[in-house]
């Protein structure tokens, strides 16, 4: 009996560390869970956060698995309507097969694939034109099991670019037009300066300096088509 108890006290310590260890596990396991939590729940607040819409596919279907607010703001579909389905369920078909095929390339080269422009149509802006990027997502054995997608609208961007290439040709067309406008009045003035200087009395001196500040005016207009050409210059270098 003396041995069973000491037997029994023995196994008693032994079980009583053992759920302290268990204990301890539990707690650092509670731990780590509220911290991948955490992590998550930032994680998530960052996609949603971001101005730029970004999607995910699987990578086995195409088939969307998560999709941010700037997307849903920007294809006026919301969320809950695109997971579990893909690209021709929204878009026309040449757009979609468009979209598939950037998809493809990312997965099956395992690299980022940069698409400067691309059309999308929207429920309530219309076309818009996006600057994508996609990046396959690998797992540990280096097989892509999700695409990433992340998209920003540059409509605006292209529009404002075509303004400033318009008001560049606008500008180089009013310099020609100035140097032309400059030769058409200091040709025929140079004649009638010609012709004042072959004649005397009151009225050839006053023509004669008519002539002269015209010339003086022209000379000014040629300085500002100078000036006109560093402004030129200028915008090439800066907007172009």
């Amino acid at each position: 009996m003396e041995l069973l108890r000491d037997y029994n006290e023995v196994l008693f310590r032994k079980l009583q560390k053992k759920v302290s260890q268990l204990e301890e596990e539990i707690l650092r396991c509670n731990r780590i869970e509220a911290d991948l939590r955490e992590s998550e729940k930032f994680l998530n607040s960052i996609v949603e956060e971001i101005p730029n819409m970004i999607f995910v596919k699987d990578a086995a279907e195409l088939r969307f698995v998560r999709f941010n607010k700037a997307g849903e703001e920007l294809l006026g579909v919301s969320r809950d309507d695109f997971i579990g389905r893909n690209d021709y369920d929204f878009f026309p078909k040449e757009q979609a097969e468009a979209f598939i095929l950037r998809d493809h390339d990312a997965l099956s080269t395992k690299a980022l694939v940069d698409i400067p422009e691309e059309s999308i149509m929207t429920q309530n802006k219309g076309e818009r034109v996006l600057h994508t990027k996609k990046i396959p997502i690998l797992d540990e054995s280096g097989t892509p099991t999700y695409l990433l997608g992340i998209s920003e609208d540059i409509t605006e961007h292209i529009e404002l670019e075509e303004l400033r290439r318009t008001a560049l040709i606008q500008i180089e067309e009013q310099i020609q037009k100035l140097a032309i406008l400059n030769d058409s009045i200091r040709n025929p003035l140079a004649v009638i300066v010609a012709l004042t200087s072959m004649n005397e009395g009151g009225i050839f001196e006053q023509i004669s300096d008519q002539a002269y500040e015209i010339d003086r005016i022209v000379t000014l207009l040629d300085e500002g088509w100078l000036e006109s050409l560093k402004i030129r210059e200028f915008v090439r270098k800066h907007y172009r």
